[in-house]
């Protein structure tokens, strides 16, 4: 990871309960994995893929995830499957997450406002999936009709748990 002397320096000034990272530039694992060995795993990181790289992230050492509220419920019950070593839950509440996430973006950052906010809507968290303008991509039937059947089978595998 380029900077990663930077930010041991970072740790090494103001120690790792101040400094915190967020690895986003890609290639993430690799960068992930790259800041723990130079830090000699004194980093402190964080996953913000959506959860889409969650599974990798963890396995590399991160510490905590930030993720949208929109599939919250589901990255909980991805981080605690994970933290059990429950490797076949994991990957059944991982795959709905990741072909969520992967529509989200196909339209960017439009995508992800668009999909979250109708995510939230069907979930009664928000009262319109209305965006701000300009935006270049709105939600269509398809897509929406894929989003439902991902978000069914990611809420029957939470529910088949509890």
């Amino acid at each position: 990871m380029r900077g990663s002397n930077f930010y041991v320096c970072l740790l090494d000034q103001y120690g790792p309960q101040k400094i915190l990272f967020k690895p986003e530039g890609a290639p993430i694992g690799p960068n992930i994995s790259a800041l723990r060995d130079a830090s000699d795993g004194r980093a402190r990181m964080f996953d913000g893929s959506g959860g889409s790289l969650l599974i990798d992230a963890f396995r590399r050492g991160v510490t905590g995830t930030m993720p949208g509220i929109d599939l919250l419920d589901g990255i909980v019950a991805l981080w605690n499957a994970l933290k059990n070593s429950e490797d076949e839950r994991a990957y059944r509440i991982y795959f709905p997450i990741c072909a969520l996430v992967a529509l989200q973006l196909q339209a960017g950052l439009d995508g992800f406002l668009a999909i979250e906010k109708y995510i939230l809507v069907k979930r009664g968290l928000f009262t319109t999936d209305r965006r701000r303008e300009p935006n270049s991509w709105s939600l269509d039937s398809e897509t929406q009709g894929e989003v439902d059947r991902l978000l069914l089978m990611l809420t029957d595998e939470l529910d088949n748990s509890n």
